[in-house]
């Protein structure tokens, strides 16, 4: 079987700096097999540690945790989440969306990023 790998990118910036929220930032069909995930900070986000993870439904840090990030630096992050320690991603057997959530501290007035998603359909 030869899987054909595609790239899925999507730019994150808070609606309001001054709260939390979840963004779904790609849908996955049942078949899906995620690769790997990466979060490139391009505008340090300020304030009291606001953090930042990527994950579904079952783990809101399944691909990439909140402690693999350190937001305030500008740099690309590689994800180490759970779904990498077994077969090094994730096989979608329902219908699923990747999500990214923001989780607001004190102060937060900046910050900018992009996720990177590397996957491919099991056919």
């Amino acid at each position: 079987m030869k899987l054909k790998w595609k790239r899925h990118s999507y730019s994150f910036k808070p609606v309001a700096y001054a709260s939390s929220e979840v963004r779904v930032i790609m849908g996955v069909k049942r078949g899906t097999f995620v690769r790997a995930v990466a979060v490139r900070i391009g505008e340090a986000f300020n304030g009291t540690t606001p953090t930042i993870s990527v994950g579904d439904d079952t783990d809101d840090e399944g691909f990439v945790a909140m402690a693999d990030i350190t937001i305030g630096t500008p740099e690309l992050y590689a994800g180490y989440g759970v779904y990498f320690s077994g077969i090094n991603g994730k096989i979608y057997t329902v219908d699923d969306t990747i999500d990214l959530d923001y989780i607001y501290n004190t102060g937060t007035t900046t910050g900018f990023c992009t996720v990177y998603i590397l996957h491919a359909a099991i056919e």
